[in-house]
């Protein structure tokens, strides 16, 4: 089984690591809004630094961030080499589409490999409904999974003799080798979470108890791994 840690949340003694998720979220949300209304490169540049020294900052390598965002690469080249081919659009336009991409991912993947799921139900709880929380914590749970899925297929597919090249790509079937493998792997590990929590009796007492406290203000500030 190959192993693929792309988006997946690692324990370092970081500030960025301690950072309270709520504020740690708000601050990405107002990068990303930021990203999605401007259009002029250089904002795009400034929006895309501090993510990228927080993201160092968060003792997170060079090789961790291109594993975390080299499919926003391969679109890129895709892209540039459909534009070389076709001339559908400016350039210019292309290369917006990647720094929006390159903000977009590069926030995604700072929060996810930063702030584990006790931390995310920790402070989300007293906000949102328990059930809303666990949803979106089994969601971000399971994305590194997918991405492990997915990496696994390929490498399946090429030991039986699939050929992933740009032509099957396009024209091909070869996504087909993809997707429904994916596809079929993804019902299997959801009916594999809902008698998992069948079993747990999740939903059966409406007055939880956790294993943490509640949060209180100052800890809002002062975040604890």
């Amino acid at each position: 089984m190959l192993r693929h840690n792309a988006f997946s949340y690692k324990f370092k003694n970081t500030i960025v690591h301690k950072l309270n998720a709520i504020l740690k979220l708000l601050f990405l949300l107002a990068i990303i809004i930021s990203n999605i209304f401007h259009h002029n490169f250089l904002v795009l540049i400034i929006l895309f630094a501090p993510l990228l020294i927080l993201y160092f900052i968060a003792d997170f390598t060079i090789i961790d961030f291109f594993k975390d965002l080299k499919f926003v690469f391969y679109l890129f080249l895709f892209g540039a080499l459909l534009w070389l081919i076709y001339r559908y659009a400016s350039i210019i336009y292309l290369i917006e589409i990647f720094l929006k991409m390159l903000v977009f991912f590069t926030a995604f993947s700072l929060f996810f490999r930063t702030t584990n799921l006790q931390q995310f139900i920790f402070y989300f709880r007293k906000i949102l409904p328990f059930k809303i929380i666990m949803i979106c914590a089994v969601s971000i749970r399971f994305i590194p999974i997918f991405a492990a899925e997915l990496s696994n297929i390929i490498e399946l597919q090429k030991r039986r003799g699939v050929k992933f090249n740009l032509k099957n790509l396009v024209f091909g079937r070869t996504i087909l080798a993809i997707i429904i493998p994916l596809i079929i792997r993804t019902l299997k590990i959801a009916e594999e979470l809902t008698n998992y929590a069948y079993i747990k009796k999740f939903g059966a007492v409406k007055n939880r108890t956790y294993i943490y406290d509640s949060a209180k203000i100052k800890d809002y500030f002062n975040q604890k791994n």
